[in-house]
């Protein structure tokens, strides 16, 4: 279920056209993980789109999901681009997925998929949509509502509008499918279509990692860093290429790269700590996660740490 939504907190542009000393502050206390300050701010402009929408995220950020919800519908009310209120709306019944249990599960289920399938008919340029909608008919089971058809049929749809995006989606459904000579004719279609597109290079780079083309992985990876050398996330990358080739060391210092650009990047120092513990150095990785734990964060990391430390108590 990991893969059906993108965390919208992660990259806000609030559009407070009149206020932009507000919009840059708030934008700015989301960034620190400064949720109470950011909330206490958009108050102010709750009887607006951009408000309401904003204040949703805080919500689901902190783990309020029926009050995300609320006002994400309070917002689609008075909005004029609908879209991005519908597919706000299926990211939070997809975190309320996770936590549902079975009775209300297939209820919750079909909440995700119709928002989603909303968001594409206002706006059918909407590509984050139909990739995630992709991603749950794909992995998602079939009693859960997974249907590799219907994702084979969104696949096919992209590809028509988005030609390098499409071959890459296309490429997702052979992986599952084990088809993987046909995912990487695909990948290389979608290379060749936009060759310095990290996204692709990234989701590529993965794909050779699974399949133990370390050389060819780690070429794309590469590219990925010259072509983003000030995004920790090119680092993050590198370091699974490092922890799958078994050089645990060597992930570390990547890693510490990829901090050293954003200290603030909670889910990347939680995978620090995790690499500290698989190097056996337990104290560290404890004291990391502790340190973690005193800010705020999603609520879904915060569990996660939780039970992070509670597996390595003992050790």
């Amino acid at each position: 279920m990991a893969r059906l939504f993108i965390f919208l907190f992660l990259s806000f542009s609030l559009l407070f056209a009149q206020k932009q000393a507000v919009r840059v502050q708030v934008e700015q206390l989301l960034k620190s993980h400064q949720y109470d300050k950011a909330e206490k701010i958009l108050q102010q402009h709750k009887d607006t789109p951009d408000g309401l929408y904003y204040l949703s995220i805080v919500k689901l950020v902190k783990g309020d999901l029926d009050k995300a919800a609320d006002m994400a519908e309070e917002g689609l009310k008075i909005a004029n681009d609908k879209a991005r209120f519908y597919e706000l709306l299926g990211d939070i019944y997809a975190v309320k997925a996770q936590k549902s249990g079975m009775l209300s599960l297939i209820f919750t289920i079909g909440k995700i998929k119709k928002n989603w399938k909303k968001a594409i008919e206002q706006d059918s340029a909407r590509m984050s949509a139909y990739q995630k909608l992709f991603s749950f008919y794909l992995m998602a089971p079939g009693f859960a509502g997974g249907d590799k058809d219907e994702a084979l049929k969104i696949a096919r749809k992209v590809e028509r509008i988005n030609p390098a995006l499409g071959q890459t989606m296309l490429a997702e459904y052979y992986q599952k499918e084990k088809k993987d000579s046909l995912a990487e004719q695909a990948f290389k279609k979608a290379m060749q279509l936009a060759p310095d597109s990290v996204n692709i290079l990234k989701e590529a780079g993965y794909f050779y990692l699974g399949i133990k083309n370390y050389s060819k992985s780690r070429e794309l990876f590469d590219k990925i860093v010259s072509l983003k050398p000030s995004d920790p996330a090119s680092y993050d990358n590198l370091s699974d290429w490092y922890l799958k080739t078994d050089k645990k060391d060597s992930a570390l210092v990547v890693l510490n790269k990829a901090i050293a650009l954003d200290s603030l990047n909670q889910q990347i120092v939680f995978k620090k700590a995790r690499v500290l513990a698989d190097l056996g150095r337990f104290d560290e990785s404890r004291a990391l996660c502790n340190a973690l734990l005193k800010q705020n964060m999603f609520f879904a990391l915060r569990e996660q740490i939780k039970l992070f430390l509670k597996k390595i108590e003992d050790k």
